[in-house]
């Protein structure tokens, strides 16, 4: 939903308090994307109860579902230098500030681990391992992680390319090309804003019966309807950019995870390589301490 549009084509059918916050709204949604109910209520000198009934008349369930729409605006709309800007002013010192982004690292970490159990992992790792090529599409800002991702589980010995997305027909047709289309696999990746192209291609492979596995940021995600299975991974900082952090960490956990669940990977093969039983469990040491997190 383009909520800014929305609440232009509303404005007028509104009553005078509800103006009052669309105005607010409408002047710095950079600004109000970081408040919280109790802030903006504060600054709009307007009721809690009023806003929220405010926001269920434009169709957002919550304040926080209206911020994750304003969000999403800004982060199409407004350089990164400004939400950046916005961020680093809301701490008082350095220190503080440092520590803010930790704390947000280290939340979206654990976020990570418990949106996506072993169980949903070793979905995944069925899909990669039936798949006779897998094809990686991804635009902009995560388009190294494909490329990382790619590399990764080609060096396993899964067949893998990162799409280019810039040319949308040579893909279908590098795609539609592969002598057993059901048996390949498609990993899309997006984040907001969602890459069109992304989406796109997603959708083709869809009408191609391909298997698709995505990686996204949310269970809203455009592309979670398209995908037989979904990993959601927390990307958002602060609400006014992305951190990749969390991408990368779920593609080292799949790769590790990949090897670990190969039939290839036996402890003969380990000695063979100069390996140890002492390797073994220190290796299955760390995928423990990984579910913990």
């Amino acid at each position: 939903m383009d909520i800014i549009n929305k609440i232009k084509t509303d404005y007028k059918s509104q009553s005078t308090l509800r103006r009052k916050i669309s105005d607010y709204i409408l002047d710095d949604p950079l600004q109000v994307s970081f408040l919280s109910l109790k802030c903006f209520s504060t600054l709009t000198k307007v009721t809690e109860a009023t806003i929220i009934s405010y926001c269920k008349s434009i169709g957002c369930d919550s304040f926080s579902e209206l911020k994750k729409y304003l969000q999403s605006f800004v982060m199409e709309h407004f350089s990164q230098k400004d939400r950046l800007s916005l961020i680093a002013s809301q701490s008082p010192t350095f220190d503080s500030l440092y520590m803010k982004i930790v704390d947000a690292e280290k939340k979206s970490q654990r976020t990570l681990y418990e949106n996506n159990p072993p169980m949903k992992i070793e979905q995944v790792l069925k899909f990669i391992n039936n798949a006779s090529n897998i094809f990686i599409a991804a635009c902009d800002a995560t388009k190294p992680v494909a490329d990382y991702f790619a590399k990764r589980l080609n060096s396993l010995g899964h067949p893998s390319s990162a799409l280019n997305l810039e040319d949308t027909s040579a893909v279908l047709t590098q795609i539609s090309s592969v002598k057993y289309i059901d048996k390949s696999l498609l990993i899309s990746i997006t984040i907001v804003p969602y890459s069109k192209s992304t989406l796109a291609i997603t959708k083709s492979c869809k009408m191609f019966n391909m298997p698709i596995v995505s990686i996204t940021d949310s269970s809203f995600s455009p592309i979670v309807k398209d995908s037989n299975i979904n990993l959601i991974v927390p990307t958002e900082l602060f609400g006014l950019t992305n951190s990749l952090t969390s991408l990368y960490s779920i593609i080292n956990l799949i790769v590790i995870l990949l090897q670990y669940d190969s039939k290839d990977f036996e402890k003969e093969h380990l000695k063979n390589k100069g390996f140890n039983k002492d390797f073994l469990d220190i290796y299955n040491s760390m995928l423990t301490d990984l579910e913990k997190v």
